[in-house]
């Protein structure tokens, strides 16, 4: 099974489609104060101010992206990721301090001036003293936005830029986790596929010696009884054998062809028996274009011949095979002589079992019937 041919073009695929969703998010928070100042005068001092401001988490979007996501997470360093995280969260908190404006909040007038609408030359003097009514009052409390506790707007500050930084590693993180999730399922898919492809094969292979093995010891039996038809014998295994040889790299044949091999295969293993044999065949002459998978009633119909005929007691074989309601339908019916020590399934049985679960799963029926006078095998495949 070689990996690479699984991995590389899948990989690369999601790859170029995370690629391009990070760039799209990347621009679209590029072009961002275009659309805030969309509706004033643009001026770009604004623009430059909040690229500044977005500048930072951008940068720490595309380290993690890049860098810390895929070489310490995805690489179960999970320690080492959260440290070095921290740190860029850390070092991004200490830029925004130092780049920060000093006394960008300025202390408020009274309220009493704040809601003023008089012209300046309307208005009394700040240095006029108080009415005398109010002389012996106190001094005027301030308004309450006049002043803020620079401690605590440093504070508020910088928990901000924790918080933010922290959502952008988080968002960022799922974004690149996510498509590693998809990635991983996509290729498990396809290992999953291969390994079913390289069992149905290494099944289909072991089928074919040990078929062709049986044909040919039917053929040499011939030869000694009839030559002529032991001639006969070998054109039509020469027809086999180029249909085994011929089937396409898809794994799936046309219906016809399949019913083509088996009636070739039922006359070829019939010119031994003559009158011996009670044979019974019914093929459809309609859906003929569906295609199923290739030598999959072959084993049954060879164990037929194998085990259900017989020189010295009366032998039959019958072989029915029908479509209805989307399903496939074959049955084979044989006399059965086998000897008591002799395994009546051989590799046949087992191996169609286990090709009927690789391909379809649990949606066939499959049911196999013996006794010591019949055998009976059923079997219905979707189409």
């Amino acid at each position: 099974m070689n990996l690479q041919k699984i991995k590389k073009p899948e990989a690369a695929k999601m790859q170029r489609l995370e690629t391009i969703i990070f760039l799209v998010f990347f621009l679209f928070a590029i072009a961002s104060p275009f659309v805030l100042y969309s509706g004033d005068e643009l001026e770009w001092s604004l623009v430059f101010r909040q690229w500044r401001k977005l500048a930072p988490y951008l940068l720490l979007l595309t380290i993690n992206h890049f860098w810390t996501v895929p070489h310490f997470l995805f690489r179960k360093k999970r320690k080492l990721y959260i440290i070095v995280s921290l740190v860029m969260v850390m070092t991004l908190t200490i830029f925004r301090y130092v780049d920060r404006p000093k006394n960008r909040i300025q202390a408020l007038p009274p309220s009493s001036e704040l809601f003023d609408d008089r012209s300046p030359r309307d208005k009394p003097p700040r240095d006029r003293p108080p009415p005398p009514e109010f002389a012996d009052r106190g001094p005027r409390e301030s308004h309450p936005l006049r002043r803020l506790d620079p401690d605590r707007e440093t504070l508020i500050a910088l928990a901000n830029d924790i918080v933010g930084s922290l959502f952008i590693l988080l968002i960022g993180t799922g974004f690149r986790s996510t498509f590693r999730l998809i990635n991983t399922e996509h290729l498990n898919t396809q290992l999953e596929k291969e390994n079913v492809h390289n069992r149905l094969s290494f099944l289909k292979n072991q089928i074919s010696p040990h078929f062709f093995m049986n044909t040919l010891n039917n053929v040499h039996s011939l030869i000694a009884i009839n030559p002529e038809e032991a001639q006969e014998a070998v054109i039509k295994l020469s027809r086999l054998m180029r249909t085994m040889l011929s089937e396409p790299e898809s794994g799936h044949i046309l219906l016809k062809n399949e019913i083509t091999f088996l009636k070739n295969y039922v006359e070829l293993m019939s010119l031994r028996f003559n009158d011996k044999l009670e044979l019974k065949t019914k093929f459809p002459s309609n859906y003929t274009d569906i295609r199923i998978p290739p030598m999959l009633f072959s084993s049954l119909v060879e164990n037929a011949f194998k085990y259900g005929v017989s020189y010295k007691a009366a032998s039959y074989i019958h072989i029915q095979m029908s479509v209805d309601d989307h399903f496939l339908n074959f049955e084979i019916t044989n006399s059965n002589h086998k000897q008591g020590s002799e395994d009546s399934n051989g590799i046949g049985l087992s191996n169609t079992r286990d090709r009927l679960n690789l391909l379809y799963q649990s949606n066939f029926h499959f049911d196999v019937t013996e006794d010591d006078k019949e055998f009976k095998a059923k079997m219905s495949i979707p189409i």
